[in-house]
C-alpha cells in the first residue's frame, strides 16, 4: 500500500479552511474600512463579535464600528475585545468564557458610547458576571471621605452599579487605556490635518448637521470649480482696475532676439496648462517621490498616504507621467490602479497650496498682458498680439521666457502651445507635454490635424466618440472626405458643423476676457441617505443657506430657482458599491421662475420647499440633491425690476401720454389760428344749414387719433357758441344768438368699459384719476352698465397663493374704482335749441384700424415661438423692443382683441 503523497493545499491541515475564510472576511472588512470616510476614532483598538439577535442589529453595529475606527469580527477570535449579545444561555456563556477573556456586554453600551462621544465603563453593561448578589463591593471598603474625594476627582468615571454587579479591579485601567488610545489617535489625526484646517470629527451622511461644510471642505470638484470661477473674476477685476502699465515687458525687451518665424502668418494665441498640477504641487514638499509613480487621492483618516489595498474605490484626481506609463489615468479607482502599478505612491490633497500656485501663475502672466481667458486654476488662454507688438519679441521667445519664470516661482512645470486660434493652441499643447512648448504654424495646420483623434477635440465626449467610432470615424482625417450635410445628419446640426470645422483646425470663437456669472448652484451627490421627510427638509434648508450665501457673496439676485434630484433607479441596489455613493440614478429636475429678482433667503427656501412637495420623491430613494439659481440680474441693476411686464407698459405709457399732450397742444394752437370767428369758442363741431341749403363745417377742435387714446386740451367742456347769420343788403348785421350745449361724448367716454377693465391697473387708475371728473355722460351711457371683470379660474389656480391673493385684491380695487367713476360723472340737463336754427352736433371722428397690421407678431400663429426666442436672446430687452411690443399690445386693445392679449400676457407671466 502506497503512502499518501504530501499536498501543498493550505486547507488540508486541520482548520485550514476556516482559518482562510476568517482571514478573507477580515481582509474584506479592512478594505471597507479603508474606503469608509470615518467620523471619529471612538472605537479604535476595540473589536466586537455579535452573537444572536441584538438591537441595534449586527449590520448596524458593523457600520458603527466601520465609521468609528472599530473592528468587527464575523467569528469570535482570541483577540476579540467584547462579545455583544442581548440574551445567551448558560452553555453559550461558559463556552465563550472558556475560549477567551472576552467580556459579554449589551449592545446598549455601544449606543451610549456614541451618545456621550467617549468610552464608557462597560461594567454597567455586562451581561454576565461571576459575582453573587451578596458579595461585597469595593466601594463598601472606602470611607465617606474617600468617596467624596473620588466624586470630586475630574478623572474618575461615574458608575452606577446594580446589586448583582461589581467592578473588576482592572476595569478602570482598561478604561483609561482605551480613552487614552482614542485621544492619541485623534490628536495624531488633528496634527496631520491642522494646517489644512480639517476637523477631527467627521460627518458621514447628510443627516449630520456638519456634513455639508465637511463635504465641501473635502470635495475636490468643489474646490476645482470654485477656484476656476474665482480666477475668472480675478482677471475681470484686474482688467477693470488696470492703469495700462505692464512692468514685466521691460525685461522682455532686454531678452529680445532677431529670430523670426519661417512661415507666413503670426500665431498669437497661447494655451498654458500646468503638468499634472495636483501631483506637481504635492511633490514640492515631497521631493523624495520625484521620478516615482505618484497619484493624488483622498487620505484615509489618520492613516498614512500609502495605499495598501487593491479594491479601494477612491478616485485618482491626478497621477504623474511615471504612473501614466503604467496604464493609470485620472479618475481611475485606486484599487484598479494598484493592480496595474503595485508600487504606486498616493498623496493627499492640499487645496491651499493649489490656490497659492495658481495665484502665482496668473499674476506672472498678468505682468505682461491682461488679454487672458481663465479656464481653470491651472489652465488659460492668452492673446499675445499686443505684448508681441509692444516688445518686438518672437512668439516662442516669449513663451520660453514665461515658462521658465513660472517654473522658477512655483517649482511646477508647465506646457504651452501656440496657434492662430484657441483650438490650434490647445492641440499644440498636447504635443508640447510634458514640460515643453510647441508652435503650430499656419502652414502646418492641415497636416497636423489629420492625425488627431476625434475624441481629443473639445466638446467630444464618450457617447459622441462611441457613435462616431461605430461609423468608422476615429481621426480627423476620417472626417475630411465626409460632407457637412452627412455629418449633421449623424450627430446634429450644431455639433456636426463644429466637427466639420474642428477637424480642419478652424475655430472662430474669440477669447472671452470678461467673466459674467450666469448662475449660482450647490449640489451634493455623496452621503445622501434620508429615512424621513423631516431630514430631507432640514438638509434642503442647509442647501438654501449655502446657495444664498454664494449669491450674496457675488452681490447678485436671481429669478429662476431649480431643484435637482438624483433618484435611485428601480433596478439599482439600495447600497452602492462605493460607500455612501449615489450609484445608478435617474435625474429629476423642476424649475420655478419668480416674478421679480430676489436674494431673499425666505423666498428661496419657500420656493424650494414648494418644488419639493410637487416632486414628491420618497426621501429614502434620494441619492443626490442640487439647487441652482439662474437668470441673474446685472451687477449695476437697481432694485426696481426693469424686466417686468408692468414696467414695459409703464415706460411706453409714459412716452405715449407725453406725446399725446404735445400733439394736443400743437393741434389746439393750429385750430385757433384757423378759426374765422373769434367768438366761436365751442369745442364741438356744429353743422348748420345755410341760406343756400349748403352745409358749412365749422371745425375748431383737434381730431382724435383713436378711441380712448390722446389728450386734447379742453376736451369735454360745456360752452356757448355764437353762430352768426349772413349780412343784409343794407349792411346791418342781423344776428340771432343761440346757446348750444355740447353734450357729445369725449374720446374716453367712447371707450368700452370692458376694455378699460382689462387694462393694467396703473393705466385704469391714471385714466380715472385725470379724466373721471371731466367726462360727460351721453345718451348711450345714461343707463348704468354692469362691467364684467372676471379672471380665468384656471389662471388663478395656477398662481402661487401670495400672488393669487394680490391679484384678487387688485380686482376688487378695480371694481370699486369703476363703480366710483360711474357715480362721479354727472348727467347734464338738456336745454332746448331754437327751432329755427336746429344745429347738428356730431361727435369727433374716431379712426380705428380695421385689422391688425402685418408686422404685429401677436396676431400670428407663431407668436409663442417668437416671444420665446426674444426672451432667450437677452437678459434685459432693449428699449426699441419694449416699445414695439407695447405698440403691438395696444393695437390688440384698439381692436378689442382682449382674449388674444390675455393669452400673450399669461404666456409671459409663466
Amino acid at each position: 500500500m502506497s503512502r499518501k503523497k504530501p499536498t501543498t493545499d493550505q486547507w488540508a491541515d486541520m482548520g485550514g479552511y476556516m482559518n482562510a475564510k476568517i482571514a478573507k472576511l477580515e481582509e474584506q472588512y479592512d478594505d471597507n474600512a479603508m474606503n469608509c470616510f470615518k467620523k471619529s476614532n471612538l472605537f479604535a483598538g476595540i473589536s466586537i463579535f455579535v452573537n444572536g439577535l441584538t438591537d441595534p442589529s449586527s449590520d448596524d453595529l458593523k457600520r458603527i464600528m466601520l465609521a468609528h475606527s472599530g473592528v468587527y469580527h464575523t467569528y469570535q477570535r482570541h483577540n476579540t475585545t467584547f462579545v455583544v449579545a442581548s440574551n445567551l444561555p448558560d452553555v453559550k456563556i461558559r463556552q465563550i468564557s472558556s475560549k477567551s477573556n472576552s467580556k459579554i456586554i449589551s449592545p446598549q453600551w455601544i449606543v451610549d458610547c456614541l451618545k456621550e462621544e467617549r468610552i464608557l465603563d462597560y461594567s454597567n453593561y455586562l451581561l454576565y458576571t461571576n459575582c453573587t448578589s451578596n458579595q461585597r463591593k469595593m466601594t463598601d471598603f472606602q470611607s465617606e471621605e474617600d468617596a467624596d474625594k473620588l466624586d470630586d476627582n475630574e478623572d474618575s468615571v461615574d458608575v452606577k452599579l446594580d446589586d448583582d454587579q461589581t467592578v473588576p479591579v482592572d476595569i478602570s485601567k482598561e478604561l483609561d487605556f482605551l480613552n487614552k488610545r482614542v485621544q492619541d489617535l485623534d490628536y495624531e489625526e488633528f496634527d496631520d490635518n491642522h494646517e489644512k484646517g480639517e476637523s477631527k470629527h467627521f460627518a458621514r451622511s447628510a443627516v449630520d448637521s456638519n456634513f455639508l461644510s465637511e463635504f465641501y471642505n473635502n470635495s475636490r470638484l468643489h474646490h476645482i470649480s470654485t477656484l476656476g470661477a474665482k480666477f475668472k473674476e480675478y482677471i475681470t477685476e484686474l482688467r477693470e482696475n488696470h492703469d495700462g502699465d505692464f512692468p514685466g515687458r521691460h525685461a522682455l525687451i532686454a531678452a529680445k532676439s532677431t529670430e523670426t518665424s519661417n512661415c507666413e502668418g503670426t500665431a498669437s494665441i497661447m494655451h498654458i496648462d500646468m503638468d499634472c498640477f495636483f501631483v506637481s504641487v504635492g511633490l514640492r514638499s515631497r521631493p523624495q517621490l520625484r521620478g516615482l509613480p505618484v497619484a493624488v487621492t483622498h487620505s484615509k483618516g489618520g492613516s498614512k498616504s500609502s495605499a495598501n489595498t487593491d479594491k479601494s474605490l477612491s478616485e485618482i484626481a491626478s497621477c504623474s507621467y511615471e504612473a501614466r506609463k503604467m496604464g493609470l489615468k485620472n479618475g481611475m479607482f485606486v484599487g484598479k490602479a494598484l493592480q496595474l502599478c503595485p508600487d504606486l505612491k498616493t498623496i493627499p490633497y492640499d487645496f491651499d497650496q493649489y490656490k497659492e500656485v495658481a495665484t502665482t501663475l496668473y499674476d506672472t502672466i498678468a505682468k505682461y498682458t491682461l488679454d487672458i481667458e481663465a479656464v481653470s486654476c491651472d489652465e488659460m488662454y492668452v492673446d499675445l498680439k499686443d505684448v508681441l507688438q509692444a516688445t518686438g519679441l518672437n512668439v516662442m521667445e516669449f513663451v520660453s521666457f514665461v515658462r521658465d519664470e513660472i517654473k522658477t516661482k512655483t517649482g511646477c512645470p508647465c506646457s504651452a502651445g501656440v496657434g492662430a486660434n484657441r483650438l490650434q493652441a490647445r492641440m499644440a499643447t498636447k504635443k508640447a507635454k510634458p514640460d515643453g512648448q510647441y508652435e503650430l504654424k499656419s502652414c502646418d495646420v492641415s497636416e497636423y490635424f489629420l492625425d488627431i483623434d476625434i475624441s481629443d477635440l473639445p466638446g467630444v465626449g464618450y457617447h459622441i466618440t462611441k457613435k462616431l467610432n461605430q461609423l468608422g470615424w476615429k481621426k480627423c482625417a476620417d472626417l475630411h472626405p465626409i460632407s457637412l450635410e452627412h455629418i449633421q445628419r449623424e450627430v446634429g446640426t450644431k455639433l456636426g458643423s463644429t466637427l466639420f470645422q474642428y477637424c480642419r483646425g478652424i475655430d472662430t470663437k474669440p477669447l472671452t476676457y470678461g467673466h459674467v456669472r450666469k448662475s449660482v448652484s450647490t449640489e451634493v451627490n455623496y452621503g445622501i441617505r434620508f429615512t424621513k421627510q423631516s431630514e430631507l427638509e432640514t438638509f434642503l434648508k442647509q442647501l438654501c443657506t449655502e446657495v444664498h450665501s454664494r449669491l450674496t457673496e457675488i452681490k447678485r439676485r436671481g429669478k429662476s430657482i431649480t431643484l435637482k434630484y438624483m433618484v435611485r433607479a428601480d433596478d439599482a441596489p439600495v447600497e452602492t458599491a462605493k460607500f455612501m455613493g449615489h450609484g445608478l440614478c435617474n435625474h429629476v429636475t423642476k424649475t420655478t421662475t419668480l416674478n421679480d429678482f430676489t436674494d431673499n433667503f425666505d423666498v428661496i427656501l419657500r420656493t424650494v420647499l414648494s418644488i419639493q412637495s410637487q416632486l414628491n420623491v420618497p426621501p429614502v430613494d434620494l441619492r443626490g440633491i442640487g439647487i441652482q439659481i439662474s437668470k441673474l440680474d446685472t451687477q449695476n441693476e437697481t432694485v426696481k425690476d426693469k424686466n417686468s411686464i408692468k414696467s414695459l407698459f409703464e415706460k411706453v405709457a409714459e412716452q405715449q401720454l407725453q406725446k399725446k399732450e404735445e400733439e394736443g397742444e400743437a393741434d389746439l394752437v393750429a385750430t385757433e389760428r384757423k378759426s374765422p370767428d373769434p367768438e366761436v369758442t365751442s369745442n364741438t363741431r356744429v353743422l348748420r344749414p345755410s341760406n343756400n341749403n349748403s352745409k358749412k363745417h365749422v371745425e375748431n377742435i383737434p381730431k382724435t387719433r383713436g378711441r380712448g387714446r390722446g389728450r386734447g386740451r379742453g376736451r369735454g367742456r360745456k360752452s356757448t357758441s355764437r353762430v352768426g347769420r349772413p349780412r343784409n343788403s343794407n349792411g346791418n348785421t342781423k344776428t340771432e344768438e343761440c346757446s348750444v350745449e355740447s353734450d357729445f361724448e369725449s374720446p374716453y367716454e367712447e371707450l368700452d368699459m370692458n376694455v378699460l377693465a382689462e387694462l393694467p391697473g396703473f393705466l385704469q387708475e391714471e385714466i380715472l384719476r385725470e379724466h373721471g371728473g371731466k367726462m360727460k355722460k351721453t345718451k348711450k351711457t345714461e343707463k348704468k352698465k354692469k362691467v364684467e371683470h372676471e379672471i380665468d379660474s384656471e389662471f388663478l389656480a395656477a398662481l402661487p397663493p401670495d400672488i393669487r391673493k394680490e391679484v384678487l385684491q387688485q380686482q376688487r380695487a378695480n371694481s370699486k374704482a369703476l363703480e366710483q367713476y360711474s357715480k362721479t360723472v354727472p348727467v347734464p340737463d338738456k336745454k332746448p335749441l331754437p327751432s329755427e336754427i336746429k344745429p347738428i352736433v356730431q361727435p369727433p371722428e374716431v379712426t380705428q384700424p380695421k385689422s391688425l397690421s402685418e408686422s404685429n407678431i401677436l396676431g400670428k400663429p407663431t407668436w409663442r415661438a417668437t416671444i420665446r426666442s426674444w426672451l432667450d436672446s437677452t437678459t434685459e430687452p432693449i428699449n426699441e423692443d419694449v416699445e414695439t411690443f407695447s405698440n403691438y399690445a395696444c393695437e390688440l386693445i384698439d381692436l378689442n382683441m382682449l382674449n388674444e392679449l390675455y393669452l400673450v400676457l399669461r404666456y409671459l407671466f409663466r
